[in-house]
């Protein structure tokens, strides 16, 4: 977390990077007539600070959910715990380069960093 003071003293956060570490089993059950694919395990979708790579907010998904369906509510979490501090700019994998995701963070004033 990098803080910065600015021109009406309010402090100002830059948040590294969103992470998604996988545990993941992939299954194989009958239906119908046909075989279906199931994932069994999870995500854990963590924020961490880029500066100290200490983690602001942490949060475990069904292996059956996308990654990014889980940024809303990780990115309230970790504004949160930084005391309802915005970051400038978030960093992440291809896995949260979606519109909806720039669009999220666009409206609350954060530059997206995603390839």
């Amino acid at each position: 977390m990098t803080r910065t003071a600015t021109a009406d003293d309010s402090a100002s956060v830059s948040i590294g990077g969103f992470h998604a570490i996988s545990t993941l089993a992939r299954g194989h059950i009958p239906a119908g007539d046909k075989i279906k694919t199931v994932w069994h395990g999870y995500y854990v979708v963590q924020v961490v600070d880029h500066f100290t790579h200490a983690p602001i907010a942490t949060l475990f998904i069904n292996a059956s959910r996308q990654e990014s369906d889980a940024y809303p509510e990780v990115f309230e979490r970790s504004t949160a715990n930084l005391g309802d501090i915005k970051p400038l700019a978030v960093a992440g994998d291809r896995g949260f380069s979606l519109s909806k995701i720039f669009a999220f963070n666009t409206d609350r004033g954060v530059a997206s960093v995603f390839p």
